[in-house]
């Protein structure tokens, strides 16, 4: 199934020169509560789910900050969706310097971090979305 993209950014906001943030399966909790702190000290957030809605009541939490925020609508497992998410938010907020990785498609995915290989989160982004964000 193919995931419906859409993205937003506020660019009115104050360029920030620092390095962005980018939450690949943002949620009200760990999700957002990072994208608050990091936007408070001035970088600029991206935000990566499934549900248009919910991105977008995340992102409007954060609008205060000041910093450029954008989001992509699309499911990690949806390997051309979710790299037109990230290509969208990366030419619209920057390319990310932290990235917090925190989708639940597959319980199957959860496992210890010691445990986690390079090879199991390459898979799990698919490799032209690693590729963009490596950029």
């Amino acid at each position: 199934m193919r995931s419906t993209l859409g993205t937003t950014a506020v660019d009115e906001q104050r360029p920030t020169g620092r390095g962005a943030l980018l939450v690949i399966g943002a949620g009200p909790g760990v999700g957002l509560a990072a994208a608050k702190r990091f936007a408070r000290e001035g970088h600029p957030v991206g935000l990566v789910g499934r549900n248009a809605e919910r991105r977008q009541r995340l992102s409007n939490e954060i609008t205060q900050e000041g910093v450029p925020r954008a989001i992509g609508i699309a499911d990690v497992t949806d390997a051309e969706a979710f790299t037109e998410a990230i290509t969208s938010i990366t030419d619209r907020i920057g390319p990310p310097e932290v990235l917090l990785f925190s989708p639940r498609p597959d319980v199957g995915w959860i496992r210890p971090v010691l445990d986690t290989s390079a090879a199991d989160f390459s898979a799990a982004l698919g490799s032209a979305s690693w590729r963009r964000l490596r950029r």
